[in-house]
């Protein structure tokens, strides 16, 4: 495969991300559907606010919600450890799956 082909696939697939998104506007901000699905088959929806001078990005609590609710407990300390550990390396705070950036502009 050659660069061209490479630039190809990226361009191709930036295009299906795009044209894949839908945007609501909502009160206190937007919904954003991704073409991503969960294991619901359902699309990933993600909530955007402008909050503090920056976006708060979140998923209203649907993915913590969800494995709770297929019998995933976060009630001992070492799973509660691992989750933290997780989701601090992305900059996630718990419970509604959050991350807030600042405007780099």
């Amino acid at each position: 495969m050659n660069r061209a082909e490479c630039e190809r696939l990226i361009s191709d697939y930036l295009r299906w991300l795009k044209e894949g998104l839908r945007v609501s506007e909502l009160e206190s901000g937007c919904r954003i559907a991704t073409p991503f699905l969960d294991r619901h088959n359902d699309e990933i929806e993600i909530y955007v606010e402008k909050r503090d001078g920056g976006f708060l990005l979140t998923d209203d609590g649907c993915t913590i919600a969800d494995l709770r609710s297929s019998g995933m407990a976060f009630s001992s300390e070492k799973r509660k450890a691992h989750l933290a550990a997780i989701l601090n390396g992305f900059g996630v705070r718990q419970e509604e799956l959050t991350l807030t950036r600042k405007n780099r502009c």
